[in-house]
């Protein structure tokens, strides 16, 4: 995948992968991990500080989701489901470790040496890694909402699916995700927002 690229998964899995999956057919089992595999990654890398440590998320996501799959009742999107496991193995890993892992902006790829229109990538490069960073210091409960919404793309009440809360308190976290984001960026983005005017 390129940088910038958007990666938009099915609106759900496809009900033979799932059904395979429930008869314990190993085919299914690829065919699910190929298809969910890097979203759950990329997932489980935000909601963690180092990549292993997020490797090891998303390995337990995906024998989570294989021994209980069979109970899948489709009352929610497989999607949301999915997402509820990421995040609560990730919650689980931190509490098992005493403080709850973070993402780190050094995975964000871009241009290592500047070609024409290259400073430009690099300002955005920065900026983004300047957002990134800052996600990562929201406390867990925003950072997950901020996550699932922007990375994932999820409604509010898919959103309170996974979280176990209510849409209001799905908007309540996101509105303080962004009062905080909001002060955080201005200070740190106020001298180049200055220099270019």
């Amino acid at each position: 995948m390129t940088t910038g690229e958007t990666w938009k998964l099915p609106e759900e899995a496809p009900a033979e992968i799932l059904d395979g999956c429930r008869r314990g057919d190993r085919e299914s089992f690829r065919a699910l991990f190929e298809l969910f595999g890097e979203r759950v990654f990329t997932l489980a890398r935000y909601m963690c500080r180092e990549e292993s440590r997020a490797r090891d998320v998303a390995q337990q996501t995906f024998l989570k989701i294989f021994a209980s799959i069979a109970g899948f009742r489709g009352d929610c999107r497989f999607e949301t489901w999915l997402y509820r496991i990421v995040v609560n193995t990730a919650r689980d890993a931190a509490r098992s470790e005493r403080r709850f892992v973070s993402l780190e902006s050094d995975h964000i790829e871009g241009p290592r040496s500047l070609a024409p229109g290259g400073e430009e990538r690099l300002w955005r490069r920065q900026e983004s890694a300047i957002l990134h960073s800052e996600i990562a210091r929201l406390p867990p409960g925003l950072r997950a909402v901020v996550v699932l919404r922007y990375l994932e793309q999820l409604s509010y009440s898919e959103i309170a699916d996974v979280a176990g809360c209510s849409p209001g308190t799905v908007a309540s976290r996101l509105s303080r995700a962004h009062r905080r984001l909001e002060r955080r960026l201005k200070s740190r983005l106020r001298p180049n927002f200055e220099e270019g005017t």
